[in-house]
């Protein structure tokens, strides 16, 4: 079996000789490590739908162009924004067991550059040069390209970090100190960038090297008496601390999930306590509470417990938008640089710019949608009230038509792997404006939850 290495022309004319040579070490490093052939196959599956989506989209809009009759146009265009929203999602969905691997992936080959070339700080340069040329490229096109978001995975830089290009001292700060941030990377294909300059830094200091940059060391520096019992006790209980209380940092629907594996099997255990002791008292009503063969009842406690946990977190996670702040430059930098900024903890706001993304049925879900305010840019997230199905409502406004436009986003700002807005509203000068629908979708998804459950418990 061969390995090659793929390089693009403009990453040989960007960077030095020696940033070069890192990059190549590692890449060489995921051959050996062996990896990449999980990596080159996963890459390979995924283009299947990736490829069906953006050729639909393509096909879709280059007919409805052509096409005359309005009635045989609109069927047309219905079925190719089905496919191509269906695709989509379909790669996400694919994308889901790589993620791990990919993040794991690049910490040791990050390591194996260093140990090869025994050069952190040209590794460093490369990434930085990486991420900039992905944020120029972004900003030439004023759109994601189709390339670059489809081999993602294999790129040494993820193409989302590179659009949230924020000051280096904000961002990496909530990277490196942040104690969930790692925790927030499990939806991500690539690790925090800080996390990885720190840890280049780090080899640099181990080895007497003068840092490319100067980033706070996550690992508290100074003597300790290592192995005291003071300080393996502090150590685990800090473990158990962010251990116990990790699942609040996830977002919401995540947060439903792991809360509703907890308070789902505990809830079967206690009906199941209730049927044996209804079985010892001879209470013939409740004996069926121990008894689950097909296992409908653990499902309507779990699907109940999710139901429940997303109402009681719901107001929380998306409070009332009445009298949004208008955030500047300035603002938006100083609420992300915030190292105990969490996901939940959002911050209601009106933020106005230039709405860039890709046109047309390719941006049927909203999945390219980025603001650009000042000198930086903020990912939008956006439901239609019709969901993955919003594009066959061709009678209301949708964020796409905006792009290239000035626009307010109103909504709720998020700090996790990545900056976000929860888009409320996207509207123009001119008083045109679409509504995100995220908080009813979820509600929606609550309530159904809630019913499958009661109906299971019911059959039973």
């Amino acid at each position: 079996m061969t390995a090659r290495i793929v390089v693009s022309e403009g990453l040989l004319e960007q960077l030095e000789d020696d940033e070069i040579a890192t990059i190549y070490a590692a890449q060489l490093a995921q051959i050996v490590n062996w990896d990449f052939l999980v990596m080159s196959v996963g890459v390979l599956v995924l283009q299947i739908p990736y490829i069906l989506y953006w050729q639909v989209a393509k096909w879709g809009e280059y007919a409805s162009d052509r096409i005359e009759r309005p009635l045989l146009e609109f069927l047309f265009t219905t079925v190719a924004a089905l496919v191509a929203n269906l695709s989509y999602g379909s790669y996400w969905l694919l994308r889901l067991p790589l993620l791990w691997l990919s993040r794991q992936r690049l910490l040791y080959s990050d390591a194996g550059a260093v140990a090869t070339t025994g050069n952190p700080n040209a590794l460093t340069r490369a990434l930085l040069k990486i991420a900039i040329g992905i944020t120029d490229d972004i900003q030439k096109t004023k759109s994601t390209s189709f390339l670059t978001e489809s081999f993602d995975l294999l790129n040494p830089v993820g193409y989302s970090q590179a659009i949230c290009n924020w000051p280096a001292d904000a961002n990496w700060s909530w990277d490196i100190l942040n104690p969930y941030s790692r925790w927030l990377t499990w939806g991500s294909g690539h690790p925090l960038m800080g996390v990885r300059l720190e840890r280049l830094a780090h080899y640099a200091r181990y080895w007497g090297l003068e840092t490319e940059l100067d980033l706070p060391a996550h690992r508290p520096e100074g003597k300790r008496s290592k192995g005291s019992r003071a300080e393996i006790g502090d150590t685990i209980k800090s473990a158990v601390s962010l251990l116990l209380k990790s699942y609040e940092v996830a977002p919401l629907l995540q947060r439903a999930l792991i809360n509703s594996l907890v308070l789902g099997l505990g809830f079967r255990i206690f009906l199941w306590l209730m049927g044996k002791i209804a079985y010892f008292m001879y209470i013939g009503n409740l004996v069926w509470l121990s008894q689950d063969q097909r296992g409908d009842l653990m499902a309507a406690c779990l699907l109940i417990s999710f139901s429940i946990s997303i109402l009681v977190q719901l107001n929380r996670y998306f409070p009332d938008v009445k009298r949004p702040t208008a955030l500047t430059e300035v603002h938006l930098t100083e609420a992300i640089a915030n190292s105990q900024a969490l996901v939940r903890n959002s911050q209601t706001c009106c933020l106005q710019g230039k709405l860039w993304g890709r046109r047309g049925l390719s941006n049927g879900l909203g999945q390219d949608l980025i603001l650009q305010t000042g000198s930086v840019t903020v990912k939008l997230h956006y439901i239609s009230p019709l969901g993955p199905i919003g594009d066959l409502w061709n009678g209301r406004l949708r964020p796409r038509d905006f792009i290239g436009k000035s626009v307010t986003a109103t909504g709720w700002l998020r700090r996790g792997a990545i900056v976000w807005l929860d888009l409320e509203t996207l509207g123009t000068r001119a008083n045109r404006t679409s509504h995100s629908y995220l908080p009813i979708w979820l509600t929606i998804i609550a309530f159904a939850a809630g019913l499958w459950g009661s109906y299971l418990i019911w059959q039973t």
